[in-house]
């Protein structure tokens, strides 16, 4: 074979010098020109660079400091101590001990990498002290933020089933496990006896291809294809029943795409009833360290402040306390977000009484909340105080003037700032807004009230929609919703493809539930025959307001998709779609009832997708009426009601307010 010379071989990039040997090399064999088309091939292919998401060991002490989340009777162990002879001796590992039926999971969790074409995790992993039973099994997951992704399993026996693997939904390992088509040999001697750790690998492409597999099996490699779940952000390692212990060692996750670090890795609390999730199963336990304590002397509650404002109060048991609230960017915070600015540490004295200056010129003008923290060893409280800054400075108010990324390419067809007079009526007749839901079904236990009526829940106040949810020493109350769509179903609707976004904020409290929600025309609204008994409901934003035993105690705020009364082709239900948003994990890292955001719907013929302040937090396929029906929007503040959560605003005067900033709509230029 004839060889370039050596100033062929030095072309400058890998496609000259390809075509270097190619000149060269004309006159040789077919087998030469094949070595060269591959050659070829391989130069030409894109490579994609694996980069390390997590690369782990427990070496370093405890749990915590190597990044793991701990449930259940794990530990760290040295089988290096007193053990100087052993053989393949593994050093500092994570046992989970024999001990019967106990479970437990080691968890390490990154932010989510969407649809990876190379994943790639190895571990170490084996059994302690000896005993040996054919039931001993290693078990691993690797899950997205909701719970949902793979299982994979070593059995300590020579079998078919000695290697399986298994779908997993909510954390919930799939019952019916996949075998390897052939007997795998996966016993593996103890460390005890000199058998050390075995290294286990388990791959991902772009296809979604996995392969599961170790040097030291007999048989193998498991490979199946499957993309039900797409996305990860957590590696689980499982403590099961066993008569031996668990072995864990060295851990590296590899991937071609970095974690998205602006998502949460994890959403902690699953949905509290399967039917409508997050109303009130009335079994909730959480939060029994939360009380209502504080109690507000000055200044009134929701009033209008500006200046130096002196904030009493007083807190019967409490040891210490503090004071916050959200401020715009400073020269010392420059953060873009904003941040959570310690306004002061408070001393109370023997009765509780506490007090502070809130210098309101440097917050933002408008609405804030100032929120007072008290606690003592065992109990804690979080008072939101709403008030109405009528100085201070002025910071992301109305409608910004570019549009939002996500609605690049779309044109303006709605939107109201708030900022001039409004235009609510009772059926939406001659105005913009109905103050009831189209179709009939109000739901607030605080009932939605007409603008023209005693109880008008709706104001404005500055540049802001105000609407206030409150209850009159009489028991009579009132709360409001705004409609795009009239009583009588004409009005404003958006057609897919579209975006639309609301920007506002609303007090957490015991009862109180914001909400940014749509319907699609159906029939009872004029919308074809089709639409008869059917909807699809996409919840851009719920908020479930309170603390403390039976309130929801909820991490952010929740999206939906409701298919109601949907079938599938083969006549089975079409099934919600939702995600709780742990909205502390995001973007400025605030709670809804802290600070302003702004929450947006994005439907086009394939994606429906929901954003916080320009964050992408969830997506899933287009529901049929959603993307062929027009749409309209909703903004309400209800106050309990079929949500079934308890209503109890008696230290807030029976008195709450929610704020809504704008509102506005885009739609596809090409339609």
């Amino acid at each position: 074979m004839n060889c370039p010379t050596d100033e062929q071989s030095k072309p400058t990039n890998m496609k000259k010098r390809i075509f270097a040997y190619l000149k060269v090399w004309t006159t040789s064999s077919q087998f030469c020109i094949a070595v060269i088309a591959t050659l070829i091939l391989m130069a030409l292919a894109p490579i994609a660079q694996a980069m390390d998401v997590f690369n782990s060991d427990f070496s370093k002490g405890t749990f915590e400091t190597s990044g793991w989340k701990v449930k259940g009777d794990w530990s760290i162990v040295n089988f290096g101590d007193g053990k100087p002879d052993l053989a393949k001796n593994p050093g500092p590992v994570a046992k989970f001990p024999a001990k019967g039926n106990t479970t437990g999971t080691l968890t390490k969790a990154f932010g989510p990498i969407k649809t990876p074409g190379n994943l790639k995790l190895t571990f170490d992993a084996g059994y302690g002290w000896g005993a040996r039973d054919h039931s001993q099994g290693l078990q691993v997951m690797i899950l997205d933020p909701d719970g949902n992704g793979y299982s994979f399993v070593i059995q300590r026996a020579k079998a078919t089933w000695g290697v399986q693997w298994g779908g997993v939904s909510q954390y919930g390992y799939n019952d019916n496990p996949h075998w390897n088509p052939t007997e795998i040999d996966a016993t593996q001697p103890a460390v005890i006896d000199g058998g050390g750790l075995r290294t286990f690998t388990i791959t991902r492409d772009a296809a979604g291809k996995w392969t599961f597999n170790s040097d030291e099996w007999t048989g193998g490699p498991v490979t199946f294809t499957d993309n039900t779940t797409t996305t990860f952000s957590q590696v689980v390692l499982c403590g099961t029943p066993n008569i031996d212990d668990l072995l864990f060692g060295k851990i590296k996750l590899e991937s071609d795409k970095a974690p998205d670090t602006t998502l949460p890795a994890i959403n902690e609390l699953p949905a509290q009833t399967a039917d409508y999730l997050d109303f009130n199963p009335g079994r909730v336990t959480l939060g029994s360290e939360w009380i209502q304590n504080i109690v507000v002397k000055s200044p009134a509650l929701r009033s209008d402040v500006k200046g130096n404002v002196k904030v009493e109060f007083t807190a019967p048991g409490m040891t210490k306390a503090a004071a916050l609230c959200w401020q715009q960017p400073t020269k010392e915070e420059p953060n873009p977000w904003g941040h959570d600015a310690k306004i002061a540490d408070i001393t109370l004295d023997a009765a509780g009484n506490g007090s502070f200056i809130f210098p309101a010129e440097k917050f933002p003008n408008g609405p804030v909340t100032v929120r007072v923290l008290a606690s003592n060893d065992s109990k804690k409280d979080s008072r939101e105080i709403q008030l109405y800054n009528t100085g201070g400075v002025v910071w992301n108010q109305g409608i910004p003037k570019t549009p939002p990324p996500a609605a690049k390419g779309m044109k303006l067809v709605f939107s109201d700032d708030f900022n001039g007079p409004l235009s609510i009526s009772k059926d939406g007749k001659n105005a913009k807004y109905s103050a009831h839901k189209p179709g009939g079904g109000d739901f607030s236990g605080w009932q939605f009230a007409d603008p023209e009526g005693t109880e008008n829940p709706f104001s404005q106040q500055g540049t802001f929609l105000r609407i206030r949810g409150s209850k009159r020493p009489d028991n009579q109350s009132s709360s409001g919703l705004i409609s795009s769509v009239k009583a009588d179903g004409t009005g404003f609707y958006a057609r897919a493809p579209f975006y639309m976004e609301c920007r506002f904020t609303a007090q957490s409290a015991p009862g109180t539930w914001p909400a940014f929600w749509t319907l699609i025309q159906d029939e009872k609204l004029g919308g074809t025959p089709d639409t008869k008994d059917v909807n699809e409901e996409l919840d851009i934003i719920e908020a479930y307001g309170g603390v403390g035993p039976g309130n929801p105690n909820h991490p952010g705020y929740s999206v939906t998709s409701h298919f109601w009364n949907q079938k599938t082709a083969d006549g089975k239900k079409v099934e919600d779609k939702w995600k709780r948003i742990d909205m502390l994990g995001i973007g400025g890292k605030s709670y809804w009832s802290t600070t302003f955001h702004t929450y947006a719907l994005k439907v086009t013929p394939t994606d429906t997708i929901y954003y916080m302040d320009d964050i992408e937090v969830f997506r899933h396929p287009s529901g049929e009426l959603s993307k062929t029906k027009p749409t309209f929007f909703m903004i309400n503040y209800a106050i309990g009601g079929i949500s079934g959560w308890k209503i109890d605003l008696e230290r807030e005067g029976n008195t709450t307010d929610m704020y809504v900033d704008y509102v506005r709509v885009y739609e596809s230029e090409n339609k």
